[in-house]
């Protein structure tokens, strides 16, 4: 036998399932500990294991695979010996229940564990929200459903569904506790996996560190912020898919159909009236997902499974689903990887699409999805196909993802090549035609979707009072691109003197701008309505632009204060004057004290890139919308602020400042010089 390294996480509830099952089979691979705190798992030497940065990582030899699940899978099938059978049975039923708990566990039960782990220790909760708990809820929901028919989740004895899912649901007690009354059969499964040696051993040490790790995270986080009878079917008639056209997982398990020419009884769900998640539906698939496949008695959801079923039971060419360990192992790989993350990234964008108002796909949609290209590209590196080079059910579930995702954010050729030409092929296909005319009805749906929800998100967009020659407008016109925000601007006559009209005074009893209507709120200062609006809008940008840190927000804070009664103040002494009082140029006063604003941004910036952080805030948004406008009054001075002058260099560099302060610095700077030569003829 070749040595057995595993790459893992101690606090990893996924790498913890595999090291449960080589201590079961008396395996003793070589642990190398990974630091995720340190990002140990984004290093070039571990990307080069594996694309997706995860734990954990099994090298066998030269053969590396990724993915708990498929790891496993391919550990039992390999070293299982008198223990294969009973923890990876081969028999066709068992095996599709078996593989439709593990998908489950990898693209739901553990994703929603992920999704509060991530959020923590992101430092944007102190505790799951009230989503993420329903989400846990859900879970368990399915799994009591799964129990209703037997001992274990997967068969009436132990397998390494139950290594998997108890795992997760180990670790995730510290997220939300399961309730034992409610989920009587989990609680019993729970507590029987308990007393198995491994999960004494293994699973409970790691599951406390892992508990440890999310309090303390909350802990910290908290100190931030304060500091059936519808699907009956005749068991001799063609199994009977219960799909969606536009569906990529129901277009995958219909491609291998027709590839092994299985005549499938196809019935459509209505997802306007929600038919997946009637009573009937749910009976079949807790989930309320599609596809499902009812073959007799055999009901199965979750498509890879579904997929393997139907090759197991029906046969079709070899090569779909290799017999060879090493093959099926990266098949496995693959397949879990598309369930787990690179599906779930079009799924995360079509379903808040139909059902929650999505207005298209926000740009972290967009950086994720470029993010599961690269890891196809990174697959497509060694073989010409996705798991070796030919044709297998891994591709048809990718193809048909990927198709899919060309809705989303079409691919670059010129970035992805490997893909690019993998696509091609399999377009190529006849069978393909399924999943293309799929791809075609969900763009359409979900352009016509995005174009209503647009529509519905303008007429709600809060509404901004703004002049194009003002810094501090601009600054939340800069922020609002920024998070991606739509914003009704109405334009105020500023010379016409609208800012002072009784109506507008009704808004802004300053008589300034700009002013924020959202909904019944109003809010005017510029300051005020950036912090406002990221708080209510700015989703996972707000924590960079205005940090929960204590003593960063601080900073932030003495910089916002700085420009609205220092360094704005200056503006307001040349502009005013300059328009109503018929000053021909700044006073040499006014000029020192620009000056000595320069000043203070120059030793604000010793320490740091930025004026508040090393990164950029909101106060840079201000302060440089501000710097800017002063441009005119007094040209910044590169040798006697190089570091002041180097910060507002990068800032004009970006697009959201060529859209707003660029253009509005420079018309406030061409409006004032026209007063300045009209008011010396004066």
């Amino acid at each position: 036998m070749s040595r057995l390294i595993l790459h893992r996480a101690f606090g990893s509830p996924p790498a913890r399932a595999v090291l449960m099952l080589t201590d079961m089979l008396g395996l003793k691979p070589e642990i190398k500990e990974v630091n995720i705190l340190l990002e140990e798992h984004r290093t070039p030497e571990f990307k080069k294991m594996n694309p997706m940065c995860t734990v954990p990582v099994l090298q066998d030899g030269d053969f590396v695979l990724s993915e708990s699940h498929a790891i496993m899978k391919y550990i039992a099938d390999t070293y299982g010996g008198d223990k294969r059978e009973l923890l990876h049975p081969r028999e066709g039923r068992t095996r599709a229940v078996l593989d439709q708990c593990l998908f489950f566990d990898a693209g739901v039960f553990f994703a929603t564990l992920l999704s509060v782990a991530r959020d923590t220790f992101s430092g944007s909760i102190s505790a799951p929200t009230a989503a993420q708990v329903q989400n846990i809820e859900a879970s368990y929901t399915v799994l009591e459903a799964y129990l209703q028919q037997r001992r274990y989740i997967a068969a009436e004895h132990l397998t390494i569904a139950d290594l998997s899912a108890g795992s997760t649901a180990n670790a995730i007690q510290v997220m939300h506790k399961l309730n034992t009354d409610k989920f009587p059969r989990t609680a019993d499964w729970m507590s029987r996996l308990q007393e198995e040696e491994q999960f004494k051993t293994i699973m409970a040490p790691g599951a406390a560190f892992f508990a440890k790790l999310m309090t303390k995270g909350w802990e910290n986080n908290k100190l931030k912020n304060k500091q059936s009878n519808v699907f009956v079917c005749d068991v001799n008639m063609a199994p009977i898919l219960y799909k969606l056209d536009g569906s990529p997982p129901a277009c995958a398990v219909r491609m291998l159909a027709n590839i092994i020419g299985l005549e499938l009884e196809l019935k459509d769900l209505n997802w306007a009236t929600l038919e997946h998640k009637s009573p009937e539906y749910v009976k079949l698939n807790p989930l309320g997902t599609l596809p499902v496949l009812q073959d007799g008695d055999t009901v199965l959801s979750d498509s890879h499974a579904i997929m393997i079923y139907l090759l197991s039971k029906y046969g079709g060419p070899e090569s779909l689903y290799p017999t060879d360990l090493n093959d099926r192992a990266r098949v496995h790989q693959a397949l879990f990887f598309d369930t787990g993350i690179f599906f779930i990234r079009l799924k995360v964008v079509a379903i808040p699409t139909l059902f929650d108002g999505l207005p298209g796909p926000t740009p972290k949609h967009l950086a994720d999805i470029e993010e599961a290209y690269s890891f196809v590209e990174a697959y497509l590196n060694k073989h010409t196909y996705i798991a070796g080079d030919h044709l297998t059910i891994a591709d048809l579930s990718l193809g048909a993802s990927a198709a899919g995702m060309q809705a989303m954010l079409p691919l670059d050729k010129d970035k992805y090549p490997r893909t690019a030409e993998w696509l091609s092929k399999l377009r190529q296909e006849p069978f393909f035609n399924v999943a293309q005319q799929g791809a075609d009805i969900l763009t359409k749906t979900v352009q016509f979707f995005w174009q209503k929800n647009s529509q519905k998100y303008i007429k709600m967009a809060p509404i901004l009072y703004k002049t194009e020659h003002s810094p501090p407008a601009n600054v939340v016109r800069m922020l609002a691109d920024i998070i991606g925000l739509p914003l009704e601007l109405k334009e105020i006559d500023f010379l016409g003197m609208e800012h002072k009209s009784p109506e507008y005074l009704k808004l802004n009893p300053i008589g300034a701008f700009p002013t924020l209507i959202d909904g019944d709120f109003v809010l005017s200062d510029s300051h005020a309505i950036v912090k406002y609006l990221l708080t209510k809008y700015g989703g996972d940008k707000a924590e960079t632009l205005y940090p929960s840190d204590l003593r960063t927000r601080a900073l932030v804070d003495q910089a916002l204060f700085f420009d609205a009664g220092v360094l704005f103040v200056r503006i307001k002494h040349v502009a005013l004057p300059t328009i109503f009082e018929g000053l021909p140029g700044p006073l040499e006063k006014t000029i020192k004290e620009i000056d000595s604003g320069y000043s203070v941004l120059e030793a604000y910036l010793q320490k740091r890139k930025y004026v508040a952080a090393d990164h950029l805030t909101i106060a840079d948004l201000s302060l440089g919308a501000t710097v800017l406008s002063l441009q005119s009054s007094l040209a910044l001075d590169a040798k006697k602020y190089p570091r002041t002058f180097d910060w507002l260099s990068r800032l004009e560099k970006e697009s959201f400042f060529q859209k707003y302060a660029v253009p509005g610095g420079k018309a406030l700077g061409e409006v004032l010089q026209t007063y300045w030569e009209q008011n010396k003829k004066k």
